[in-house]
């Protein structure tokens, strides 16, 4: 950042992808951002990133600054935080320090559980036994920087995310939400991209003035959600959300509107969302009558029915692609390397591929 001459970067091979990186000019990939690093000295002599919770300076004292790097808390999640000093909202931060002694102080995030069957809006919801019953309550619970893992089970819920900077996603198996009268999840408060909704299956949608996601002048991150069977998928009213390794398929009154979608497979593909590694091929369910969205696969697919892995005799066409720049995360092996489309990307219920 701030070289003073222009960085190309050369698009790197699927094994080693440029992802929670911050990048002067931008680089398309998981987590990139595009943002002054705030680094402690504007001369280059320090590089510990200015925190209001505490930066470490150059005389082996911690000290407070007014304002805030985009950089901490912000690198790959996967990534342990250990041994950054607390608080350190659990998360490693970007550039030299991440992950050491001398990282600048983040601010404590929580993390929050929902389970429809075994929690109680009563709880803390801070560990699985002793969980939220409903995400909507977990997220009015929520601040900036929380994530919010949501266990199995079909929640019949109408969610607003409220301008919160969280992550949202499946704990486990893929959640399903569906909503009875208007849209599963709605964003209509400003929320950015650092609000990410991650895999859900989103189905049932299907009232005259309800949808599976609703958007007013926002621009959220959806990444790796199965939305079917609703009467619209995504609607957009402004903004610019960043839709990525999604399925859309069987809406009746169509799949996005007013929206582009990335590395997904569209049903009803409009001539502005082609050419964006979207495809329109039949991602061929295990069985979506029953409600299993796991995609076929010659070569492994979890069965839930059994808590078994089995074989079919096709393959989705949606297995391996995903963004080639983001990293499979959970998925077993093998998996080509890449992550899947829909619901179960990036997490070990993912069909396998043959490579």
């Amino acid at each position: 950042y701030n070289d003073g001459v222009p960085v190309k970067l050369v698009s790197p091979v699927s094994s080693s992808p440029v992802l929670y990186s911050c990048i002067q000019g931008g680089y398309e990939g998981q987590g990139n951002i595009d943002s002054d690093p705030l680094f402690a000295s504007s001369d280059g002599s320090d590089y510990h990133l200015r925190s209001v919770f505490g930066y470490y300076n150059p005389w082996g004292m911690w000290v407070n600054d007014s304002e805030h790097s985009p950089c901490i808390d912000a690198g790959d999640p996967q990534d342990p935080a250990s041994p950054e000093p607390l608080p350190n909202g659990k998360r490693i931060n970007m550039g030299a320090y991440g992950g050491t002694a001398k990282a600048s102080k983040g601010e404590d995030a929580w993390v929050f559980h929902v389970d429809k069957y075994n929690g109680s809006d009563s709880n803390s919801g801070l560990s699985r036994s002793n969980a939220f019953a409903t995400i909507q309550n977990a997220v009015t619970k929520s601040f900036n920087g929380d994530t919010i893992l949501v266990w199995p089970g079909t929640y019949i819920e109408d969610v607003d995310l409220g301008n919160r900077a969280i992550t949202l996603q499946s704990a486990d198996e893929a959640a399903v939400v569906t909503a009875s009268s208007a849209y599963a999840f709605s964003f209509f408060s400003g929320e950015g991209s650092n609000c990410v909704l991650r895999n859900f299956i989103i189905t049932g949608c299907d009232s005259t003035n309800g949808g599976a996601i609703f958007i007013e002048n926002a621009s959220p991150t959806l990444t790796n959600l199965t939305i079917t069977d609703n009467r619209l998928g995504i609607s957009a009213y402004g903004g610019s959300p960043d839709i990525v390794n999604c399925i859309l398929w069987n809406n009746t009154d169509g799949d996005l509107y007013r929206c582009r979608s990335r590395y997904s497979c569209i049903e009803k593909q409009e001539d502005g969302n082609r050419n964006r590694a979207n495809i329109s091929t039949d991602p061929l369910f295990a069985d979506s009558d029953s409600g299993d969205y796991h995609l076929m696969s010659r070569y492994g697919r979890y069965s839930p029915s059994d808590d078994s892995w089995v074989t079919d005799a096709l393959t989705s066409p949606c297995i391996d692609a995903g963004d080639h720049g983001m990293d499979p995360g959970r998925e077993l092996k093998p998996n080509g390397s890449q992550i899947n489309m829909g619901a179960y990307g990036g997490t070990p219920f993912a069909s396998l591929s043959g490579r």
